[in-house]
């Protein structure tokens, strides 16, 4: 029995977009489809954490959705991706991140109604749970269920409602070796560690909901101390400091764009 091998498959989906927040409830028109190509390689037990987790797959997939409606275009994505198997790995749970990019994206004058996306290059992410029946005729495999996917941008700049789109999926994969997988048993052993702390500090950039208001850093810093207690568990107490321009800018305006709601201007912009 071959020890490593990969699988190709490729899938159609149909579905809508969840209205997540009412103002997107304009661009709900159509029904998005797309398809989906993915190229999995198996893992077999080389490494202990493979068998801990049931022998998962990862591999790359390509997204492309005709997002049912002009005003928000069609998205392209390339993705990275995990498998995870369940009940005799019938049940398969996939989930891929990746970046997107966006035909169509808000322009003030030619595209003013797409105030889902700002830019071309979004951020993107999938999951999907089906059933999967790998090698029913030869190498060819059928596998079908439900996906789920999601555009944003996290506030780098506004607009940023995102979308996120339910589908059904049906589609064929290709086992690229004849021999099937054999699987390594591994023992799991006991397992842990002493508390350690550590500190980060991160940033970026971003904006508020408010178009045109300008794009702000912000900074977090995290201190945090943890114990792993087994392979897959552990404890952890932290706190966390945001310090968010945006947010002390946003205050500003509402103090004077909008006096009736009670804001005075000098709030305090730090969270904890």
């Amino acid at each position: 029995m071959l020890l490593a091998q990969s699988s190709i498959e490729v899938s159609a989906f149909q579905g809508s977009i969840l209205k997540h927040n009412q103002s997107i409830g304009h661009l709900l028109v159509g029904h998005p489809q797309g398809f989906l190509l993915r190229w999995n390689k198996n893992t077999y037990g080389k490494n202990a954490w493979e068998a801990r987790y049931n022998y998962p797959d990862y591999g790359a997939s390509i997204l492309y959705q005709d997002m049912g409606n002009p005003v928000l275009g069609k998205n392209i994505g390339v993705y990275g991706h995990y498998n995870f198997y369940f009940f005799n790995r019938y049940l398969q749970f996939s989930v891929g991140t990746g970046v997107s990019y966006n035909t169509n994206p808000y322009h003030r004058v030619k595209n003013h109604r797409n105030n889902a996306y700002a830019t071309h290059l979004l951020s993107s992410t999938y999951f999907r749970l089906g059933f999967n029946y790998p090698r029913l005729i030869g190498r060819w495999g059928v596998d079908f269920g439900t996906s789920f996917v999601h555009y944003s941008i996290g506030n780098i700049k506004a607009p940023n409602t995102s979308t996120n789109t339910w589908s059904v999926y049906a589609g064929l994969q290709y086992e690229l070796s004849k021999e099937k997988l054999a699987f390594i048993p591994w023992d799991e052993k006991n397992y842990a560690e002493p508390w350690a702390g550590n500190v980060t500090i991160l940033g970026g950039v971003s904006e508020s909901d408010v178009v045109g208001s300008g794009q702000y850093p912000f900074y977090i810093l995290q201190a945090m101390v943890d114990k792993r207690v087994s392979v897959k568990s552990g404890l952890q107490f932290g706190t966390e400091l945001f310090f968010t321009r945006f947010l002390k800018e946003y205050i500003r305006y509402q103090a004077i764009a909008y006096p009736g709601l009670g804001v005075h201007g000098d709030e305090d912009y730090k969270r904890v």
